[in-house]
């Protein structure tokens, strides 16, 4: 498995990496790894916002609630996955991080990592063709704060950028 965190690409797994992990135990490992964080027992519990999406590919892998699909870490050798640690390249950020930030799609941050990878998902899946599909599509990310009509308008504002870019 590739994974790109903190504007890194690494393709091996941890040492540690235990055969029974779960792809979003796993994910939610390195996120604590990067940010110095000891890690000294298991993750339980079912993982929200920030682990919540990660990108394969140029699909997201998401549940019907908006969470990561669960699947086995080592059955993901050999895919790419990138989490909302490696979007930017450098100090440039990614047309969605930038959009979010221009049209305040956001508030206490608490559930914008997952905000943003969706949203990059809905973009790529082509869920844009009006508030509605893209309020669906991104009807399993709850935002505590509210700013659900900002969060729209920074999609349609990156899908506008992403597609000038291409």
């Amino acid at each position: 498995m590739s994974r790109h965190l903190n504007d890194s690409l690494s393709s091996d797994l941890p040492p540690d990496a235990q055969a029974g992990s779960s792809r979003r135990q796993f994910i939610r490992r390195l996120a604590a790894i990067s940010a110095g964080l000891t890690v000294a027992a298991p993750f339980s519990g079912s993982a929200t916002t920030s682990e919540g999406t990660a990108l394969e590919g140029e699909s997201s892998k998401q549940g019907t609630d908006g969470s990561l699909v669960e699947t086995l870490a080592l059955m993901a050798q050999g895919e790419e996955i990138t989490t909302v640690e490696g979007l930017a390249k450098g100090d440039e950020l990614h047309p969605v991080q930038a959009a979010f930030i221009g049209c305040d799609g956001f508030q206490c941050g608490y559930c914008t990592p997952g905000q943003i990878m969706s949203a990059i998902g809905c973009i790529n899946e082509g869920h844009i063709r009006s508030d509605t599909e893209i309020q669906e599509f991104m009807s399993g990310n709850l935002c505590r704060c509210g700013a659900y009509p900002n969060i729209v308008d920074a999609i349609k504002a990156a899908a506008v950028q992403m597609k000038a870019g291409e």
